[in-house]
């Protein structure tokens, strides 16, 4: 059965390590860090029985009342 537990920092290396490379156009750890600092309940964790990870992370921003939101999907072990 898939559990939903909290993410934690050390999540952060359990991603696909293309999403954590330097040269490739993605955010890195500070700025997950800083997300996960300010808004905690923005990242939602399943994992599968066999330690499969799926993390989604969400924000939402309006600037002069235009809405954008950023989601983004990660696949680690």
């Amino acid at each position: 059965m898939t559990t939903l537990p909290a993410f934690t920092c050390n999540d952060l290396f359990r991603f696909s390590n293309i999403n954590l490379d330097p040269l490739t156009e993605t955010y890195g750890i500070p700025c997950y860090l800083q997300y996960l600092a300010h808004w905690p309940e923005c990242f939602i964790v399943a994992e599968a029985p066999g330690g499969e990870l799926w993390v989604t992370a969400y924000k939402v921003n309006i600037y002069k009342s235009q809405w954008f939101s950023y989601i983004l999907l990660f696949r680690g072990y």
